[in-house]
């Protein structure tokens, strides 16, 4: 990582473009040739698949926080490994205080090329919803982000181990511009708006750089072994050097690296063997509503913490995905049966019903037949089809039939009121609102006209009258409604002087 030859610096004039073929610059332009780390700079007559930083003054228009991903094939022949280059496009803002316009881009698939900005506040990472930044197969809640001065500290807040910053596992640590993350199975690299850094990496990035690493009491706690053989190193040295010359030979070396590398290889086996015991329980990760208990996806994190390259705790994270992805499929399949099931049991349902409606409904048909449309009372066609309807409220058949019911006592109003019938009219008026509730709007439009009909003959009364006209066609005039024969009832018209005529 040290050797590693670095991308150039940010400079506000200048913006990664892909160059296909060779261009000249003009003359407000000068072109400097990045080429991919560890590879010399390719001839003139090989630019035709290279990176190409042109000077360039960034538009008015353009986004001074964006950030393009841009995958440069290999060439042909004789061309170097690909390389993507994450850079902002444009420069910060003069004057921009330092730490501000941060984000992280994810280098790792399956969500390679997100991007995610950092704000003021605190940002948490997880799989959770509520987590800033999604990572799909993340810990619901595996560290978050927060702003130290000017700039930000990373925090571990799920399994131990489960974060990985300057080649080791952490707990709380400082960024600086260009870092490797690893949270999980996701690697990001935090960026500043301005740098530019490559998207590519490996596993020796996340390994601290030059030997200040073994100065680092962190990276030697988590790692025995090292500390054992610098130590006993040491201590050769300083026997070799300090210790007096005579015949008795040196003492052993301090510390037993075989003990250590045992306690090491010990503690990682009973995480595995933790975690075993945890899967063949079915507890493969914690629960959405308890994050804090034990699962085995916890205990196989910590234990690739500790031992990154065990391929055995890969192949047991590789089983805990298998059989997430199992219990999905279950479930997808249970409620696609679930609903099938609810579907037939409705349908079953509407069948039973719709032979009842059908049953009831025939037989209103005779009747209404035979003439008997509304009478005699409590056995005619509108009755059956009240009852359809009860057995099925949503029964477009019997909706239909009552309608036809009321509207044949409507037309046979019409047609009296077409022979100048008025009073007749007005009783089958007066039936069919009844039947329809009073909410038809055509019939008590009918009603009113016809009432207003004849009540206009008798506008100069000053006595509160009633007048009804029977069969034989004789008009009577009374003074109390409760004297009108009950048959005729429907026939007969109040007129009170005291209340004023309709408009």
């Amino acid at each position: 990582m040290a050797d590693e030859k670095k991308p150039p610096a940010f400079d506000p004039d200048k913006t990664v473009v892909d160059v296909r073929r060779p261009q000249p610059p003009h003359e407000d332009e000068r072109t400097i040739v990045a080429p991919r780390s560890g590879a010399a700079a390719p001839p003139p007559e090989q630019a035709a698949d290279r990176t190409v930083v042109m000077t360039r003054r960034p538009a008015a228009s353009e986004d001074a926080d964006r950030t393009r991903i841009a995958t440069r094939p290999s060439a042909p022949t004789g061309g170097a490994a690909d390389r993507t280059i994450v850079t902002p496009v444009g420069a910060p803002a003069p004057g921009a205080t330092v730490g501000a316009g941060f984000f992280l881009v994810v280098l790792s698939d399956p969500q390679r090329g997100q991007r995610f900005s950092l704000g003021p506040g605190e940002v948490s990472i997880g799989s959770d919803p509520g987590c800033q930044i999604r990572l799909a197969t993340a810990e619901p809640r595996q560290a978050k982000l927060h702003r130290e001065g000017d700039g930000y500290e990373l925090e571990c807040t799920g399994s131990s181990g489960s974060v990985i910053a300057h080649g080791r596992a952490v707990t709380k640590v400082r960024l600086k511009p260009g870092d490797l993350i690893k949270v999980g199975d996701h690697v990001l690299r935090f960026a500043r708006v301005g740098d530019v850094f490559s998207s590519e990496y490996s596993e020796a990035e996340f390994e601290p750089e030059g030997v200040g690493r073994f100065l680092d009491p962190d990276y030697l706690r988590e790692r025995p072994l090292i500390a054992a053989v610098a130590a006993a190193v040491i201590v050769a040295i300083v026997v070799v050097v300090f210790w007096p010359k005579s015949s008795t030979p040196p003492p052993a070396p301090v510390g037993d690296t075989s003990n250590k590398s045992a306690d090491h290889a010990q503690e990682v086996s009973a995480l595995l063997l933790s975690g075993e015991v945890l899967f063949n329980q079915g507890k493969y990760v914690a629960p959405p509503d308890r994050p804090e208990e034990d699962n085995a996806y916890t205990k196989f994190n910590q234990a690739l913490a500790l031992d990154p390259g065990n391929e055995k705790v890969r192949d047991w994270l590789k089983r805990i995905d298998g059989k997430l992805d199992e219990a999905r499929r279950q479930r997808q399949e249970e409620e696609r049966r679930r609903q099938e099931a609810e579907a037939a049991a409705l349908a079953k349902q509407r069948a039973e019903l719709a032979k009842k409606v059908e049953a009831v409904l025939a037989a209103g048909d005779q009747l209404f037949a035979a003439g008997k449309v509304v009478e005699p009372a409590g056995d005619n066609a509108l009755v059956r089809y009240r009852a359809a309807l009860k057995i099925d409220p949503e029964s477009a058949e019997a909706q239909g039939r009552i309608r036809r019911a009321i509207y044949t006592m409507v037309d046979q109003g019409d047609k009296y009121r077409d022979q100048r019938d008025n009073w007749r009219a007005l009783e089958q008026y007066r039936k069919a609102d009844r039947a329809a509730e009073h909410k038809d709007p055509e019939i008590i439009a009918r009603l009113e006209e016809t009432e207003k009909v004849l009540k206009s003959g008798m506008a100069s009364t000053t006595t509160r009258i009633v007048m009804y006209k029977d069969d034989a066609g004789q008009l009577y005039v009374l003074d109390e409604m409760d004297k009108v024969p009950a048959r005729y009832r429907d026939r007969a018209v109040e007129i009170n002087p005291s209340q004023k005529p309709p408009p």
